[in-house]
C-alpha cells in the first residue's frame, strides 16, 4: 500500500489493485519499487491467479498518459477507444476535427507482459476524469465486466487558470463564490456517445450498500469475487 494505491492477492487466487488517482509518474521518483512492483504484478499473473479486480471507485483522475500504465497490462495491441476534439477559439463551434484516441500495451522491458485473466472493474458515482475514461476503455475488453454505479460524468481535460485564454477552458470563480470548471475538449467514446454530464453506466448496476459497508462488508467487492472463476 502506498498513498492510497493498494495491490495484492485476495482469497489466495484473485489479483486486486485499487487505483485512487493517475499520478504514478510523479510518485515513481519517490517510490519506484512500489510503482514498478504494482505494474509487474498486474502484467504477470501467477499460475494460482484466477482473475483480476480493478478498483476504480473514488478515482479522481490525473495524467491521461497513465491510462496505458493500467489498461496496457491487459491488451497486446494498440486499442482505439474513441476520439477527441479540442477547443481552439472563443466561438461556440471553434473545435478541431475529431482525432482518434488510443491506449497502448505494456512494452516496458522490466515489466513487459500480458495479463489474459478475466477482469471485474469496480466504479461508482465519484469515479471521474481519467478514472471514468479508464472504466470506459476496460468496457471494450472482452474479458472485462464493469460493476458498480454510474460514473461521475466529467472527464474532459480542464486546463489550469493560467492557460484559460489559450485553450478556452479552465477553472474560475463566480461573484457568489462558486467555482466553475470548463473542459477544453470533447471526448466521444468508441460507441459514438459523449458521456460528459451523464456518466458511464456499468454493465452490472450495483450501488454500494452503505449500511453493510459501515459494518465492514463490501457488497460490490463480494459481487466481483462471485463473478470471477472459482
Amino acid at each position: 500500500k502506498y498513498l492510497g494505491f493498494v495491490y495484492g492477492t485476495l482469497n489466495g487466487k484473485y489479483q486486486y489493485v485499487h487505483f485512487p488517482q493517475f499520478n504514478l509518474s510523479s510518485w515513481a521518483a519517490t517510490n519506484p519499487q512500489f510503482v514498478l512492483g504494482m505494474i509487474n504484478f498486474l502484467a504477470k499473473p501467477e499460475q494460482k491467479h484466477k482473475g483480476v479486480i480493478v478498483d476504480l471507485r473514488a478515482n479522481s483522475g490525473g495524467n491521461s498518459d497513465e491510462i496505458s500504465l493500467l489498461v496496457g497490462n491487459f491488451i497486446n495491441k494498440k486499442l482505439e477507444h474513441g476520439s477527441i476534439k479540442v477547443k481552439y477559439g472563443p466561438g461556440r463551434n471553434d473545435f478541431s476535427p475529431w482525432l482518434p484516441e488510443y491506449v497502448y500495451p505494456n512494452t516496458r522491458p522490466e515489466t513487459q507482459g500480458y495479463n489474459p485473466l478475466p477482469i471485474v472493474v469496480l466504479c461508482d458515482r465519484i469515479t471521474g476524469s481519467n478514472g471514468e475514461l479508464s472504466t470506459m476503455v476496460f468496457s471494450l475488453l472482452p474479458q472485462a465486466t464493469i460493476l458498480g454505479d454510474t460514473t461521475f460524468g466529467a472527464y474532459g481535460a480542464v486546463a489550469g487558470p493560467g492557460s484559460r485564454k489559450e485553450v478556452f477552458g479552465g477553472t474560475f470563480k463566480l461573484p457568489n463564490g462558486w467555482e466553475v470548471s470548463m473542459a477544453s475538449n470533447v471526448f466521444r467514446f468508441k460507441d459514438g456517445n459523449v458521456y460528459e454530464g451523464i456518466g458511464f453506466p456499468p454493465e452490472i448496476l450495483l450501488p454500494l450498500d452503505e449500511n453493510q459497508f459501515a459494518q465492514g462488508k463490501d457488497n460490490q467487492l463480494e459481487a466481483a469475487l462471485n463473478i470471477l472463476p472459482k
